[in-house]
């Protein structure tokens, strides 16, 4: 699958919502396993970007767990990223 370029509306607001909230560059890397995105990407072809809460190579075990300081981060850079969606490409 190949990944969304950086000028898509989507990837463009969720990087500016990061830099806002965190006040750092995010990291374009990618995750390891699938989520719903993949699906949507690959079939749909939908554009989609992979955020979440946590340590990344923690998901799908069956020690998972977030702290609720991460919870409340990944909150703000969500919300914001869907203003600057919303609000449209510069």
């Amino acid at each position: 699958m190949d990944e969304n370029p950086e000028n898509e509306p989507i990837v463009q607001a969720v990087s500016k919502a990061y830099q806002m909230v965190t006040g750092e560059e995010p990291i374009y890397d990618g995750v390891p396993g699938a989520t719903d995105g993949t699906f949507l990407s690959a079939w749909a072809e939908v554009p989609i970007v992979t955020i979440g809460a946590g340590k990344r190579m923690l998901p799908h075990q069956k020690d998972e767990w977030i702290s609720v300081d991460d919870l409340c981060l990944i909150a703000k850079i969500y919300a914001v990223s869907a203003i600057e969606f919303l609000k449209g490409v510069d």
